[in-house]
């Protein structure tokens, strides 16, 4: 008995095979993820390392900040967490926070 498995449909066959499968969930035919939202997925997907790298810069860049402050304090954070993360691509940092008065800042 060979170990080795068979498979009784062509590469170019299972392809195509594939291909209208896709064409079916794009069109509404068929239930499942569309080549559009698998794509949009995978982008997500690979983004979510970049922003937890990006919240925990900012998390430590404003550690040491009290309830109220200097806006020079706030801008010194936030350039210090600018040149830390280098945001070049996708037209640069987005920062998402739900923590309010926390960056208030006085003059």
């Amino acid at each position: 008995m060979s170990s080795k498995t068979t498979n009784k449909f062509s590469p170019e066959l299972r392809v195509r095979a594939v291909q209208d499968h896709a064409a079916e969930v794009d069109s509404g035919r068929k239930p499942g993820l569309t080549t559009d939202a698998a794509a949009r997925l995978q982008a997500l997907e690979r983004e979510v390392p970049e922003l937890r790298q990006a919240n925990e810069i900012l998390r430590k860049a404003s550690a040491p900040i009290p309830r109220s402050c200097q806006s020079s304090v706030v801008l010194d954070a936030l350039e210090q967490a600018l040149h830390a993360r280098r945001p070049v691509h996708r037209g640069g940092l987005v920062h998402h926070s739900d923590r309010g008065s926390h960056y208030v800042s006085t003059r």
